[in-house]
């Protein structure tokens, strides 16, 4: 459901903010490290942080990267010099203070609400005041998970679509609270990063239609 107010083209979009220069995703499950691949594709040079609770999780997540970079060679998709600056620069940790200068805090890890908004409760007790702080879903509206901090302003639900390196699709959700010039802002970080941003509305999701390896889904 496309949001009215978001018509103008990303290319033509000029905010203040740059792109950032140092993301954290907490979650090291499937799709965090898989965004921070694309995330580090797209800016070589950006600090990754990478946060999990699971210290073997987050073996795995730079073991995914790294193979990830290995078939972007294998299939000349990315030259050698690009994949030395992807493979540097990725910070893996257990402590949530190590995302305090982070420009972007991304996450990526439970659908459990409760825990999910006393994570996000956590990240801006720590984060600066204009850091950005989404969440990839699926299902949870961005209303239950940001109304009770203190700035839900820079707050906002960025859904990637799997896999999230090679999907262009991405929603961002235009919910009550959120600052227009954010969702602005992210619409033209993903098109200059080679994603397709779809804004839509804040809603649940609805299951139309399944099969074995597709689910069809509406808001």
């Amino acid at each position: 459901m496309l949001t009215k107010g978001y018509f103008t083209a990303p290319a033509l979009l000029k905010p203040e903010r740059h792109l950032p220069s140092s993301v954290a995703i907490i979650g090291a499950g499937t799709i965090g490290p898989d965004i921070g691949y694309y995330l580090k594709s797209a800016v070589p040079d950006l600090k990754l942080v990478l946060l999990d609770i699971n210290e073997k999780a987050l073996e795995k997540a730079v073991e995914r990267i790294m193979a990830n970079v290995q078939k972007g060679i294998d299939h000349k998709k990315i030259s050698a010099e690009l994949a030395d600056k992807v493979k540097d620069n990725i910070l893996t940790t257990t402590d949530y203070q190590t995302m305090a200068d982070c420009d972007w805090v991304l996450e990526a890890a439970t659908e459990n609400l409760d825990l999910k908004k006393e994570i996000f409760s956590r990240v801006e007790a720590i984060v600066r005041k204009n850091a950005l702080i989404t969440f990839n879903t699926s299902s949870l509206p961005a209303e239950r998970l940001f109304s009770h901090l203190q700035n839900p302003q820079r707050t906002t639900v960025t859904h990637f679509f799997a896999p999230a390196f090679r999907n262009p699709a991405v929603e961002v959700i235009a919910w009550e609270q959120v600052d227009s010039v954010i969702v602005d802002y992210l619409r033209w970080l993903f098109y200059v990063t080679g994603k397709v941003p779809l804004v839509t509305a804040d809603a649940v999701y609805l299951i139309i239609g399944a099969t074995k390896r597709h689910c069809y889904l509406i808001r």
